[in-house]
C-alpha cells in the first residue's frame, strides 16, 4: 500500500527514502513501541555460516520470555537476489550460542542474568522498508518472520514510521492464555479449529489479526471451527513455520510450534 503521507496533529510527514545505517538509527530508537516488552540491542557478531561469516544487525530479548530474535534491517533498493536473500539464508543457517551471544555484553546497558534464552535457537526477523513480494518470498524461503517498518520525515526533520507485520511482543508467547487451533481447509479456505475437538467458545468478536492487520473470520454453524478470508497455504506463508496456531482473547493469532 502507497501512501502520499502521515497527518500529525498540524504536521504533515511524506514518504522518504533513506540509507540502511539511517533506517537502523530510527528502528533502535522507536523499538520499545515497536516491540513492546523486547529490548533492542545492536548485534553484529561475526555469524559462522559455511566457509564465510555474515554480520546481522540487532537483537530482541525481553525478560521471562524464552524466545529471542536475531534482526536483519534491510531496505528495498538492494537485490533481492544478491544481496538480500543471500544474508538472510546465511543468517538463518549460520551457528549461534554463547561466543556469538556474548556480544551484547559489550553494551553498558545488557544484563545477561536478565534474560533466560537458549542462544543456539534464536528466531529470525527482517525489518524493511518497503515489502515487495520478492522481498516476501525471499523471507519466507529462509525462515525469516517480516515486519516492515515504512519511513516519513516532516520539515521539521522529525521522522515517523508505519509499521506492519510480525511484531514480537512481551507475554505473546505459546504458553500465554488464548485457544490452541489446528489449520485444516475446506474448498479453499483456511479453517481453524480447536485442538480435542472442542467447540469454539464465545469471542469478544470473531475478527483475526494477523500480524497488525485484521482478518474477518466466519464462525462455523457447529461452532466447530473459524473460516478465515485465506487458502490454508496463505495462513501458513504469513505465519511460517507453524505447527498449531494460538488465538489470544484479544484477537492476535500467533504461530506455535508445539
Amino acid at each position: 500500500m502507497s501512501m502520499d503521507g502521515v497527518a500529525v496533529d498540524k504536521v504533515f510527514f511524506q514518504p522518504v527514502r533513506l540509507s540502511e545505517e539511517t533506517l537502523e538509527g530510527i528502528i533502535r530508537t522507536a523499538a520499545p513501541a515497536i516491540f513492546p516488552g523486547y529490548d533492542y540491542y545492536d548485534f553484529r557478531p561475526a555469524i559462522p555460516c559455511g566457509a564465510s561469516t555474515r554480520h546481522p544487525d540487532g537483537a530482541l530479548l525481553a525478560r521471562g520470555e524464552r524466545k529471542w530474535w536475531v534482526v536483519e534491517v534491510e531496505t528495498h533498493l538492494h537485490s533481492v537476489s544478491e544481496h538480500i536473500e543471500p544474508q538472510l539464508q546465511d543468517l538463518a543457517s549460520g551457528f549461534y550460542g554463547p561466543d556469538a551471544f556474548r556480544y551484547l555484553e559489550r553494551h553498558p546497558t545488557f544484563d545477561p542474568g536478565s534474560y533466560d534464552v537458549d542462544t543456539f535457537d534464536p528466531g529470525f526477523l527482517l525489518v524493511i522498508d518497503s515489502l515487495t513480494p520478492q522481498i516476501h518470498d525471499a523471507a519466507n524461503r529462509t525462515g525469516f518472520q517480516t515486519v516492515e517498518c515504512s519511513p516519513f520525515r516532516s520539515p521539521r526533520n522529525e521522522y515517523a514510521l508505519t509499521i506492519s507485520g510480525h511484531r514480537p511482543r512481551r507475554g505473546t508467547s505459546a504458553a500465554g492464555p488464548g485457544l490452541s487451533l489446528s489449520l485444516t481447509e475446506d474448498h479453499g479456505i483456511a479453517i481453524l479449529r480447536p485442538l480435542g475437538g472442542r467447540p469454539v467458545p464465545q469471542l469478544r468478536s470473531n475478527d483475526v489479526i494477523i500480524g497488525d492487520v485484521v482478518h474477518p473470520a466466519s464462525l462455523l454453524s457447529d461452532r466447530s471451527g473459524l473460516a478465515l478470508p485465506l487458502s490454508a497455504t496463505e495462513l501458513r506463508d504469513l505465519l511460517p513455520g507453524a505447527e498449531h496456531f494460538r488465538l489470544t482473547p484479544d484477537g492476535q493469532l500467533y504461530a506455535t510450534t508445539a
